[in-house]
């Protein structure tokens, strides 16, 4: 009777301890059993599938694009799948931004009938809308005004959503030639931001269409830095089509080009040729080392001697890299087309070109410089250690993701951010919102 006892008791000892080691069911699992087959593509083209293996579904509110709302993405955009994978800096931003930040409880049963909030994302300075209306239906709405419904009953595994919407950041656009998009303001008002109006009359009177847009990274100025130059929308428009092209195409070089993978001082062939000579353009690179982190600023020098800051590096349009810039690039003795010389034009003045600077090197492993948001949010990022292992997949060495991976202080100093400026995001709302214009996102 004893040695029964003793091997019942055994037995349920080894149960016991099998029991304990039986995992629970992780972010990934729970996309396979959804069938999000090509979201979990996009994930590994973000190098995010280990993280998210490793993170339970009871405790990750994601927003999972089924495979037909990523198939219409990619259709829209005349893209395949190589080209996401091509692209980790894209693939990041559009997992980073289906992952909701502090969403280790189930945040999206928490909007009640009648009620929207906004939830926070790992794509920093980007939220969701969620709103669910009186008979209870759910729908989400990203940065570009898109929105899709939920079925947050039965479309789910754990806080594992499916969408019928690839939900997309501000920092990714909608169409490969207009480029708005909606900001979250700290007092939680959204508000549509349309900087590149000249940018949009551009393209249409040039009579350039998306085939010609594919695997280009565009140096796009907004509309201040147009019209400092004399040039607007409506004389844009009255442009020929071959000046409006000539704009585009010196503003444009070949190839997928994030920052700061572009080597500093070394010149950068453009889209334009004039009889038959190539025109170049040149990165420089300034970096500021600071308690919380490194902030890195790039800027774009042109043939004329002229530097223009990036506002925004790393942006995306389709197959498109967009790099928003303050000044119009020009070449040596350009003039302003004829149909905006009407207007006065603003001559920009050639800045004096400062030697150029050696990027610094990328950090190795999860640690590579994918340069989303500013040192500023490291404070905000005080994270645990899942989340903190999440923001690290997608949002690899920017400072905050290093700040969070490792203890408070313990920053790699080889990890520089480029992120985007307030003085773009918030562009034409200081004095209406009360915002500050220094800073980053």
């Amino acid at each position: 009777m004893k040695l029964l006892a003793f091997a019942a008791f055994a037995a349920f000892l080894v149960l016991g301890a099998a029991a304990a080691e039986v995992k629970e069911e992780s972010v990934i699992d729970a996309l396979k059993k959804l069938g999000a087959t090509k979201y979990l593509e996009i994930i590994d083209a973000a190098n995010a599938t280990a993280v998210l293996a490793e993170q339970p579904a009871s405790k990750t509110t994601v927003f999972a694009p089924s495979n037909k709302a990523v198939d219409a993405y990619l259709k829209e955009n005349q893209m395949g799948t190589d080209d996401l994978k091509r692209r980790q800096a894209l693939a990041d931003r559009i997992v980073g931004y289906t992952i909701v930040a502090d969403g280790d409880k189930d945040i999206v049963s928490e909007v009640k009938p009648g009620e929207t909030k906004f939830l926070p994302t790992y794509n920093p300075g980007w939220a969701i809308t969620a709103k669910r209306g009186k008979d209870g239906k759910l729908t989400l709405i990203d940065a570009g005004g898109d929105d899709a419904t939920v079925d947050d009953k039965k479309s789910k595994n754990g806080l594992v959503f499916l969408v019928d919407e690839l939900l997309l950041p501000g920092n990714i656009f909608e169409r490969w030639n207009d480029y708005r998009f909606d900001v979250l303001l700290p007092n939680m008002t959204v508000v549509k931001q349309q900087q590149f109006d000249t940018v949009k009359a551009l393209f249409q009177r040039s009579g350039l269409d998306r085939s010609k847009s594919k695997d280009l990274t565009f140096f796009a100025p907004n509309d201040e830095a147009f019209k400092a130059a004399g040039i607007d929308a409506a004389c844009a428009a009255k442009m020929t089509p071959g000046e409006a092209e000539a704009i585009i195409r010196y503003h444009t070089v070949k190839g997928y080009q994030p920052i700061p993978n572009i080597k500093a001082g070394e010149p950068m062939e453009t889209m334009l040729k004039v009889k038959d000579a190539p025109s170049h353009l040149k990165l420089d690179y300034v970096v500021n080392k600071t308690d919380a982190g490194a902030v890195g600023t790039a800027y774009v020098i042109d043939e004329a001697g002229n530097k223009a800051e990036v506002l925004a590096p790393n942006w995306f349009a389709g197959t498109m890299t967009v790099h928003a810039i303050n000044k119009v690039l020009s070449r040596k003795g350009a003039e302003v087309p004829s149909a905006c010389k009407a207007a006065g034009p603003v001559p920009a003045k050639a800045d004096k070109a400062a030697k150029p600077a050696k990027a610094e090197k990328p950090a190795k492993g999860n640690r590579r410089l994918q340069q989303y948001i500013g040192a500023g949010t490291a404070s905000i990022i005080a994270m645990n250690n899942a989340k903190g292992a999440i923001q690290n997949a997608v949002d690899d060495a920017n400072p905050a993701a290093t700040f969070a991976a490792t203890s408070a202080g313990q920053l790699n100093a080889r990890a520089t951010a480029f992120p985007t400026t307030r003085t773009f995001l918030y562009s034409g709302m200081y004095n209406q919102y009360g915002l500050s214009s220094s800073g980053y996102y």
